[in-house]
C-alpha cells in the first residue's frame, strides 16, 4: 500500500465516523461512473421524491467536465453552474431564486486532512461557498493526491501554495462531517445551520 492509499483509507475511516459518506474512483476514467452512483445513493437516500438541481463548480484539473451529461439522466436533475460573477451574481435577481430552488450543491476541493476526516474549500469568484451551504445535499470532488496526514500540514499546503501566488482566499471553509448542533437542551440536530447529508467523491489524476 502506498503512503497515498494509506491516507486515503485513514481519511475515509475518519470521515464516515463522522456520519459522512466516501466514495472512491480507483481509475480516472470511472470518475464519472462513480460520481453517478455516488449522487443517485445520496438523493435516493434523503430526497427520495422530487424534483432536483444541482449548482456546482469543479475543482481546475476537472474544467471542461460535463456534469450534465453525467447525471442529467437521473430522475430528470437539472445542472447549474457557479457564475462567473462569484457571489455578487450569485445573491442577485433570479440567482436567489435558483439557489433556493436547489436540492443539491457539488463542489471541488482544496485538500483533505486524513487525521480528522475534514475537507477544506477556499472561497473565491470561481469557487463559492453558498454550494456548499444552502442545500440539503452536499458532494465534494476530492483529488486523492491531495489528503494531507493532519489539518496542520494542510494549512501549511494552504500557506505555501497562496503565499508563492501572492494572494490568499478572503475565507477558507473546513468541513468535517454534516452540519450538527445540540444547541437546545442537548438534542443532536443534523442539517440545521448547513446540508444535513455530506458525500466525497475520491478521484485519481484528472481524466483530462
Amino acid at each position: 500500500m502506498t503512503e497515498t492509499d494509506a491516507l486515503r483509507d485513514q481519511f475515509q475511516q475518519q470521515f464516515e465516523a463522522l456520519g459522512g459518506h466516501l466514495f472512491y474512483a480507483s481509475r480516472a476514467d470511472l470518475l464519472p461512473e462513480v460520481l453517478a452512483s455516488a449522487y443517485q445513493t445520496m438523493v435516493d437516500r434523503y430526497l427520495p421524491t422530487g424534483p432536483l438541481q444541482v449548482v456546482y463548480w469543479l475543482n481546475s484539473d476537472l474544467l471542461g467536465w460535463d456534469l450534465h451529461g453525467v447525471l442529467g439522466g437521473i430522475r430528470g436533475t437539472q445542472c447549474i453552474s457557479w457564475p462567473q460573477g462569484g457571489r455578487q451574481q450569485a445573491v442577485q435577481g433570479q440567482w436567489q431564486d435558483l439557489l433556493a430552488e436547489s436540492q443539491v450543491g457539488i463542489t471541488g476541493s482544496a485538500w483533505a486532512a486524513a487525521d480528522t476526516g475534514t475537507v477544506a474549500l477556499y472561497a473565491s469568484p470561481s469557487t463559492g461557498l453558498l454550494p456548499s451551504l444552502l442545500m440539503p445535499i452536499h458532494i465534494i470532488l476530492l483529488n486523492q493526491n491531495r489528503i494531507q496526514p493532519s489539518v496542520r500540514e494542510g494549512l501549511k499546503r494552504f500557506y505555501q501554495e497562496n503565499q508563492a501566488a501572492g494572494r490568499m482566499p478572503p475565507l477558507v471553509k473546513l468541513i468535517t462531517g454534516p452540519s450538527m448542533t445540540a444547541d437546545i437542551e442537548g438534542q443532536l440536530v443534523i442539517g440545521v445551520h448547513g446540508p444535513m447529508a455530506i458525500a466525497v467523491v475520491v478521484y485519481e489524476e484528472s481524466i483530462f
